[in-house]
């Protein structure tokens, strides 16, 4: 089989990040629609093996090191891995720092240092390890893309005719190559390069091509920056709910008095819980356990009232007898007899007298007698009374005596009573200070102060925790609303945009036909410089190798496939006729490829160049790659080109990519073997 493509692993390359792409051996079809990658494939084959380097002294950039830089600015380069003479070798380049790698893939082996080294590019060039042509040489035989299979072979091959039939002639091929290369130079300066801007036709058209593709750029992003808003706009909410949504679009666009406010309260919490883990140390007390130790302590003060009370009691009933004692007297108060006495020693007195008086001298001495026997009689009376009087203070003072005895057993039963009360009382008291201090120490604090210090404490905690929850919902509410306004602030932003926007975009469709005029004449322009410049890489490439004898190796060579894909019409190819080549038929008739139909001199064509690949590299069977380069072939012609291929992919890796099925279904229809793959 000789040489083939084993697999592709790009890291980054076009619109291509971390693909793996694997090839068979024999006939490959790879279908892919276009702008689907296909010759974004091959051209990272072509650049891992020869980079985008210009033919220059100094190192140059091709256009295609820029066009290929990955869409998404990761890494640029991949790795290639192909198989020579039962060898696996693995080429790593990586675009942006300039580094090429080799290696072994079986063993391992590190064959850097084999790398040939191009003195004029000044490049490490893998291909010619193994592929041992040149990137122009590449370009112009083994890799074939749309539309160059059969225009930049005809500048190369009437180019190729000019110079054999100087070497033929003169016999001095650095003459002769010397002259077709200032030829072919001196074509391509004057269309220029896309940098020489006005120095050039082709500068000119980039000029104007770059403005046009900065105004459809433009308006183009003008519409992509409308989608997007429109995008964004029906996916932003009215309001927002969520915390964690709102607090994150508050960071990302809330005022300064917003955030300020936000950091408040967020300072607040923060210093809260700092508070809440400090008080989280400290004990804790149970609300039951302080209640009932509120009813012990309330016990006992009640028991020290009650106490105090009975002590009162006590101190009042001992008192109250002694007074009620000293209140009494121990004898009656004896009654006044001396009025009595005297009345009556008057009226005894006058009675005496009146006698005497009566007797001794006249009977009206009796009268003094009648006086004192009423002075008399009014002190019996009087001491009647007396002694009345004193039967009954008698009486009255047995009675206190008596009511004192009664009063005194009273009071002494209530003295003794409120001993009694005070001696249950102490009891009942020192239990409840027993119950209390038992308590205290099971609790663990020396007094209910204590304890309660310990629930005020607690009822602080309590009331941080519920401001930490509060602020927290407050917080929560106040980036809800600040949200919910950035929302509102942010929907009448697009809307603004949106309407200047407006205003920027262009009409797509007109640029894009201007561009595409434009594009027109450029490739027509590209082409043909390429054409002058592949002709000369040709030229350059094939100068040390091309001998008198080239052109019969080469005629020999393509004779039989140029009769077969032309149905026998051509038999004979004449490649060192000075006016080029020349095909002739069984009539014996010769005639210019320029004579015949476009589609078999696109055939013919196609023959030299398979043709010219093992002539290049004789000793290697390289494969052959091509990118819809039968995109205008019609049915018959693209049948018989696929016969053709059939018999090379025998002993040659061929690699078919094309938007169309038709090469898979012709292929199928004549069950044809191939491995068919899509991008």
């Amino acid at each position: 089989m000789g040489m083939r493509l084993v697999e592709a692993n790009i890291e980054g390359f076009g619109q291509y990040r971390n693909r793996q792409i694997v090839f068979s051996e024999g006939l490959n079809v790879i279908y892919g629609h276009n702008e689907s990658g296909k010759t974004t494939l091959m051209k990272f084959i072509e650049g891992v093996l020869y980079g985008f380097y210009k033919p220059a002294q100094r190192r140059q950039y091709t256009a295609d090191y820029e066009k290929y830089r990955p869409w998404d600015g990761g890494s640029y380069g991949g790795t290639l891995v192909y198989e020579t003479e039962g060898q696996y070798v693995a080429v790593y380049r990586d675009f942006e720092k300039d580094e090429v790698r080799m290696w072994d893939v079986t063993t391992k082996e590190d064959l850097t240092k084999e790398l040939p080294y191009n003195e004029f590019y000044r490049q490490w060039e893998p291909a010619a390890r193994d592929f041992k042509i040149s990137a122009a040489a590449f370009r112009n035989t083994i890799s074939i893309v749309q539309g160059k299979a059969s225009a930049d072979l005809s500048q190369v091959g009437g180019e190729l005719q000019e110079s054999l039939l100087n070497l033929t002639s003169s016999g001095d091929e650095e003459i002769s190559v010397r002259h077709s290369l200032s030829s072919l130079r001196q074509q391509w300066e004057q269309i220029g390069s896309e940098s020489q801007e006005k120095n050039s036709l082709l500068g000119e058209l980039s000029i104007r091509e770059e403005a046009l593709k900065a105004r459809l750029k433009e308006s183009g992003e003008a519409r992509v920056r409308q989608e997007r808003i429109y995008q964004e706009l029906s996916q932003l909410p009215e309001d927002v709910e969520d915390a964690e949504d709102a607090f994150m679009l508050l960071e990302r666009a809330g005022t300064p008095e917003q955030k300020a406010h936000m950091e408040r309260l967020s300072k607040e919490e923060t210093e809260l819980i700092a508070k809440e883990r400090r008080q989280e140390q400290t004990r804790t007390g149970d609300q039951k356990q302080y209640q009932a130790l509120l009813g012990l302590q309330k016990d006992v003060e009640l028991g020290r009232e009650r106490l105090a009370e009975a002590e009162l009691l006590v101190k009042e009933r001992t008192v109250e007898p002694a007074e009620q004692a000293d209140s009494v007297p121990d004898t009656l108060p004896e009654a006044p007899s001396y009025p009595i006495g005297v009345w009556r020693n008057a009226g005894l007195i006058l009675c005496v007298l009146g006698v005497g008086l009566g007797v001794w001298l006249s009977p009206f001495g009796l009268i003094l007698c009648a006086g004192g026997a009423g002075l008399l009689f009014y002190a019996f009376r009087k001491y009647q009374e007396q002694e009345r009087q004193r039967l009954q203070a008698e009486r009255e003072q047995r009675a206190k005596e008596e009511e004192k005895r009664l009063a005194h057993g009273r009071a002494e039963a209530l003295y003794q009573d409120a001993l009694q009360q005070k001696k249950q009382r102490e009891i009942s008291l020192a239990a409840a200070q027993e119950r209390l201090q038992k308590t205290l120490s099971r609790l663990s604090v020396s007094s209910v102060e204590e304890y309660e210090g310990i629930m005020q404490e607690q009822i602080k905690r309590e009331a941080s925790k519920h401001r930490l929850t509060e602020l927290r919902e407050e917080r929560t509410r106040w980036a809800c609303l600040y949200a919910s306004g950035i929302l509102r602030d942010r929907r009448a932003l697009l809307q603004k945009r949106l309407q200047e926007l407006g205003k920027q975009e262009e009409d797509r469709a007109e640029l894009r036909e201007e561009m595409a005029q434009v594009a027109r004449q450029k490739e027509r322009l590209v082409m043909e410089r390429d054409s002058l410049q592949a002709a000369a890489a040709a030229i350059e490439s094939l100068s040390q190798e091309v001998r008198r004898e080239y052109a019969p190796i080469l005629t020999e060579k393509i004779k039989k496939t140029v009769e077969n894909i032309t149905a026998g019409r051509y038999n004979t190819i004449d490649v060192s006729n000075a006016e080029g080549i020349r095909a002739a038929g069984a009539d014996g008739k010769d005639l210019p490829l320029d004579r015949l139909s476009a589609g078999t001199g696109d055939q013919i064509y196609f023959a030299v160049r398979l043709g010219m690949i093992d002539l290049l590299s004789p000793d290697v069977r390289l494969p052959l790659i091509l990118d819809d380069a039968f995109a205008r072939y019609d049915e018959e012609r693209l049948r018989k080109i696929l016969d053709l291929l059939c018999q090379e992919a025998s002993s040659r890796q061929i690699l078919i990519f094309s938007c169309q099925t038709r090469e898979k279904e012709m292929l199928t229809q004549r069950e044809a073997i191939f491995h068919y793959s899509e991008l």
